[in-house]
């Protein structure tokens, strides 16, 4: 009896999918995030209380511009000196992501991660209470770590919570967006308030406020560590698949890819922090010291810095429906680099006001943007541990930005700063061009399926 031919050559890519599709090995790949989710109200009471943090920390971290010229004065120090005491800031937020992310892994399963987000609310709280007490650069070093302690675990909490809050929704990137929208509300509200009280006041006030929405904690639910879908008790196959179907990423790919998207984040958080938090400390001082303008017309500058932010934070919510995170990411450091070019081809008014706006902007949506990149490039959402890398990198950002800043005002003019500041964005644009190659290469072979949902 002859034998049959089979109907699909054995090298055919039909018969190579046939194959892995029997093969026990096999794993589907990623479906596209659900809309829906299952814990939809206790997610959103969550999320506005995320929120309300966010929006008192950034009073708080909006404040310090208008409010430097009154600490240099009372640390009885120069602009150079004191840009060594902020930098204090990012060392404690170093060191407290840090601990808070490697913390949090066994808090999350144990149901106790708020705790670890009121303590560091507490001591932002505590930092901003006894600041009016500061009286030299040695007392405000102390202050500036003590605040970035606390500013370091709350952030890491936040944005290690929500992924776990919101897993598997395609809601996520807009309540991350809705966050940091609020964040910069917050932000941008700082300077008017500033002008309307004095130094300790203001501060005294602050700090109660930072401890008030610590109240409603006790009656939600912490975020736990296992995702709802998920079944603790069943093992994870393992990736032992050679073959893979056309168009879809093999195991060593995927882990290759997974690998490049978390370093890239890590780069491209370094340098948009670097730009976002000292451009929101110097640019009062800079737009007085460069651009020769009055204290009004600096405390206006900084406030259209944030209400930039403001703005497109909400425009961000809607974009994110649409656009995956690498493309807004694009979009921001393209914007960041021509907003920053402003500063060094005009000396007049006009290019301060559209180099601070535009560079508003381009930061509105990075920060939500970066940690919302694995889900939706094909990879996992990050844990309480790569989180805590992710601020603890940030950190780093400001630390560096900040010493180089120093470093420059004390031998050459405010000019060089907005050069520092339009280095960071083009080395996130180089960044940014090396993560989204690596995305298509290893993970989405598709273009459009990297760029939109």
């Amino acid at each position: 009896m002859d034998e049959r031919k089979p109907l699909l050559p054995n090298d055919s890519p039909l018969q190579q999918d046939f194959l892995l599709l029997r093969s026990q090995h096999y794993q589907p790949p990623l479906e596209p995030l659900p809309v829906h989710h299952p814990l939809r109200h206790q997610a959103v009471l969550q999320t506005i209380c995320y929120a309300v943090l966010y929006f008192v920390g950034a009073v708080a971290f909006g404040a310090l511009g208008p409010t430097l010229p009154d600490m240099v004065a009372r640390a009885s120090a120069n602009d150079s000196d004191f840009a060594w005491v902020l930098a204090m800031m990012p060392v404690g937020a170093l060191v407290g992501s840090l601990l808070c992310g490697f913390g949090l892994a066994s808090a999350l399963l144990k149901g106790r991660s708020h705790v670890v987000l009121g303590v560091g609310q507490c001591m932002l709280a505590v930092s901003l209470i006894v600041m009016p007490f500061a009286d030299g650069l040695s007392s405000f070093f102390v202050i500036f770590i003590i605040f970035g302690l606390g500013e370091g675990a709350v952030a890491t909490c936040i944005n290690a919570f929500l992924p776990q809050t919101w897993h598997g929704s395609r809601w996520l990137s807009p309540a991350q967006q809705w966050v940091h929208f609020c964040y910069g509300v917050g932000g941008f509200l700082a300077p008017y308030i500033v002008e309307r009280m004095d130094f300790d006041s203001f501060f005294w006030l602050l700090g109660v406020l930072n401890m008030v929405p610590l109240v409603g904690f006790p009656f939600i639910h912490s975020p736990h560590g296992v995702p709802y879908h998920e079944n603790k008790d069943q093992e994870k196959p393992t990736e032992t698949n050679t073959l893979s179907p056309q168009g879809f990423p093999s195991s060593s790919n995927k882990k290759l890819g997974r690998r490049i998207i978390f370093i890239g984040s890590l780069g491209l958080m370094f340098m948009f922090i670097g730009i976002q938090v000292t451009f929101s400390e110097w640019i009062f001082i800079y737009a007085e010291e460069y651009f020769n303008v009055d204290k009004s017309t600096a405390t206006h500058v900084t406030s259209s810095f944030w209400a930039a932010m403001v703005v497109f934070r909400l425009v961000g919510v809607g974009v994110s429906f649409f656009l995956k995170p690498i493309t807004i990411l694009l979009i921001n450091f393209v914007t960041a680099t021509i907003g920053l070019s402003l500063f060094l081809l005009f000396t007049n008014q006009v290019a301060l006001w559209l180099g601070t706006i535009l560079t508003g902007a381009s930061m509105a949506t990075m920060f939500g943007a970066i940690f919302t990149l694995p889900p939706t490039a094909g990879s996992d959402i990050f844990t309480s541990t790569e989180a805590g890398w992710l601020v603890a990198t940030s950190a780093g950002g400001v630390i560096v930005a900040n010493a180089a800043i120093g470093f420059i005002l004390g031998w050459t003019s405010y000019y060089f700063v907005a050069v520092l500041w339009l280095i960071l964005a083009v080395c996130g644009l180089l960044l940014w061009l090396c993560t989204a190659m690596g995305i298509y290469t290893l993970l989405i072979k598709r273009v459009a399926n990297i760029f939109f949902f």
